[in-house]
Formats: C-alpha cells, structure tokens, sequence
C-alpha cells in the first residue's frame, strides 16, 4: 500500500539507457540555442561548421516564425514555472491562443492535410518581422474556460 512493492518491482526491471543520438551534439545545440531570438538562434546555427547545425538552421527556416517565437519563450518561462500544473496552464493558454487568434494553424493544416502542397504560406513569412507586442498577445491572452475548473 505504501508503494514498496512498485518500488521494487520497478527496481527488479530498470536499466540505465543508452547515451541519446544527440550526445556528441551538445555543444553546438548548447551554444545555438542559447542565444536570445529565433533569428540570432538560427544565424549561430549557420555558422557552425556541422553539418547537423546547418540543417537544423534550414528546417527552423521552414517553420511558422510566430510559433517558433512562441515556443521559445515558453521553454524559457518554463523552466522558471514551480510546477508541472503552472507548466501545463501556461501551455493550455497558449495552444487556445495560437488556435482561436493565429492563422498559421489552419495553414499549416491546408498546406499539409487538404491541399498537400507542403508549401505553407505563414503569415508572417519566415524572415519577415514579427509584431512587437507578440509575446505580450500570446501571453496576455485568458483562455474562456480555464483548464483546472
């Protein structure tokens, strides 16, 4: 009842894992993706002489640059969140955000699902200046029905 047996049923079965694919990856993912904007993230990703950074910049390129943004904002509040239902809330936000305000998200479905031209045409295009207040929109917006009733 106290979770002993489960411990040790568990501990009967556990091995350690493998080291990831992206081991010997860390350094240049460390110094890439500290960098402060999607922009800077993905000129540093150009600059470096592997391979691996190099098509990680090109595939950043294809996607939505709002969502990116987005995104790398909320790993980086998330890390400062205390747990994981503040980590979960801030992400339901953002998806009800993205969905109900962004049109990238019907594009993205056009592009991939209905049409299948895998051409997406995000709005704004990739290397075109996001709003300023961006950030501000996604993480100012109150969700109509909160997610922890």
């Amino acid at each position: 009842e106290d979770g002993a047996d489960l411990d040790s049923a568990i501990q009967a079965v556990a091995t350690d894992p493998a080291p990831g694919t992206l081991t010997g990856e860390l350094e240049w993912i460390d110094v890439a993706f500290a960098q402060p904007t999607v922009a800077q993230i993905v000129d540093a990703l150009r600059g470096r002489p592997e391979d691996a950074a190099r098509e990680t910049a090109g595939h950043l390129g294809t996607l939505p640059p709002t969502a990116l943004a987005v995104t790398l904002e909320a790993v980086r509040r998330a890390r400062k969140l205390p747990d994981l239902r503040a980590t979960l809330a801030q992400e339901y936000g953002l998806v009800l955000w993205f969905g109900t305000t962004q049109p990238d998200l019907v594009e993205g479905i056009r592009a991939q699902l209905v049409d299948k031209d895998r051409s997406p045409r995000w709005n704004p295009a990739p290397g075109q200046e996001l709003p300023a207040d961006l950030l501000d929109q996604a993480y100012g917006f109150t969700p109509p029905t909160p997610l922890w009733g």
